[in-house]
């Protein structure tokens, strides 16, 4: 790698670890791009989106142990094949949630469309959160621990309708406060701070143009340099 012009990196947590490595190489980020999910239209469910993987898993169950039992009567709904992980690992688990666990569905799409809001309880894994990404597209309201949005250069606080709370109480108080009445939701998201940001970081346009530049910089340096010799 000390032979390279520049190192491109995917993520901001893994830029950083490799400038402190080579601080001599110059080091560029550029956020993968992520195909939007479908804009939300207006919906009652509360969801969160998990495949069945072992991150996921230990994301549910802390979410399932810690933060549902202190939002008995709130609806949530939890979609992907994850539920399969329960059905393995902790039928007992699977058997008291079954009304929320709602398995593989034909197309997410619809799932993003209906939310009132969504929520990724991430307490662990590695590199860019593609279904966190897949959340702020929706221009849905989201609570998140922030492990969702690891390697994700951004503000936060800049976001309106994004909440953080990391420990079981904040995150279970902000879903008891989430509004399911569709009627006010539809204006809310007419204006989505999540669903602009996706699109200035995540987009196609975004990925081009910035891989455009970096290139481009690298040929101009190159031609200067021919042209002092």
């Amino acid at each position: 790698m000390k032979r390279a012009d520049i190192c491109i990196h995917l993520n901001q947590d893994e830029r950083a670890f490799f400038l402190r490595l080579l601080p001599e190489i110059r080091h560029g980020l550029i956020h993968l791009a992520v195909p939007p999910a479908t804009r939300c239209i207006g919906g009652s469910n509360i969801v969160i989106v998990a495949s069945n993987n072992s991150a996921n898993y230990h994301c549910l169950l802390w979410f399932l142990e810690n933060v549902a039992p202190l939002t008995p009567d709130v609806p949530i709904l939890i979609f992907g094949n994850v539920d399969a992980a329960f059905q393995k690992l902790d039928r007992a688990l699977h058997e008291a949630n079954r009304n929320r666990l709602k398995g593989r569905v034909d197309d997410i799409a619809d799932v993003y469309a209906e939310a009132a809001c969504v929520l990724p309880p991430t307490i662990e894994g590695h590199g860019l959160s593609i279904k966190a990404v897949e959340a702020l597209s929706s221009g849905a309201p989201i609570i998140a621990t922030s492990q969702a949005f690891r390697g994700i250069r951004f503000d936060p606080r800049a976001l309106r309708n994004l909440t953080i709370a990391d420990d079981p109480a904040n995150f279970a108080a902000a879903v008891r406060e989430v509004d399911v009445r569709p009627q006010r939701l539809s204006a809310r998201r007419a204006e989505s701070d999540t669903h602009r940001f996706h699109a200035a970081a995540f987009s196609s346009t975004q990925y081009t143009n910035r891989l455009g530049a970096l290139a481009s910089e690298l040929i101009f340096r190159e031609v200067r340099k021919v042209e002092t010799k």
